[in-house]
């Protein structure tokens, strides 16, 4: 908790920002003791008319091992409550190079105080050096009084199915 080392976060000048930290305590984390999130420790309300937004970026993934058909893929559980649709949204985006990102998954609030499971297909990232970044962006500044964006348990993985291999054994 509080330590950012794995992640870059680039946040309005004011307002909510991503931490790595347990708050608000609902819904928190889903595993101890907690997790990267967007808020201001209660929600994530405006502090003036203009929308507030961020990023969280991972440092550098080295898939340059795996072939396409590996089954890289990234798991995490998504918590929190925000407006669906083109309100508020929360996207998981990748780059190869760090300024151009494309948008893997745009997710709705999954619901409740509770997180869900989420996976996301890398194989397109096979082969090479990547980045993830989740960025969350309100849009307006109406109706952010839900507890915000919240990612746990972040993993990247594969079927271990390396270049230098035959996945088919």
């Amino acid at each position: 908790c509080g330590k950012t080392g794995a992640w870059e976060f680039d946040n309005s000048p004011s307002g909510p920002v991503w931490a790595i930290d347990a708050t608000p305590a609902t819904p928190g984390y889903k595993s101890p003791l907690c997790s990267l999130n967007f808020n201001n420790g209660t929600n994530f309300a405006c502090p003036t008319s203009a929308a507030v937004k961020g990023t969280a970026t991972t440092l550098w993934f080295d898939a340059s091992a795996y072939k396409a058909d590996s089954g890289l893929h990234a798991t995490f559980w998504l918590g929190g409550s925000w407006e669906n649709g083109p309100w508020d949204n929360l996207k998981i985006e990748a780059s190869t190079d760090g300024d151009n990102w494309a948008t893997l998954a745009d997710y709705d609030p999954p619901g409740g105080v509770g997180f869900a499971g989420k996976t996301i297909d890398l194989a397109a990232y096979a082969g090479g050096l990547f980045r993830l970044r989740v960025h969350f962006n309100t849009q307006d500044c109406t109706a952010n009084n839900g507890f915000g964006a919240f990612l746990d348990d972040l993993v990247i993985s594969a079927n271990v199915c390396f270049k230098d291999s035959d996945c088919n054994d």
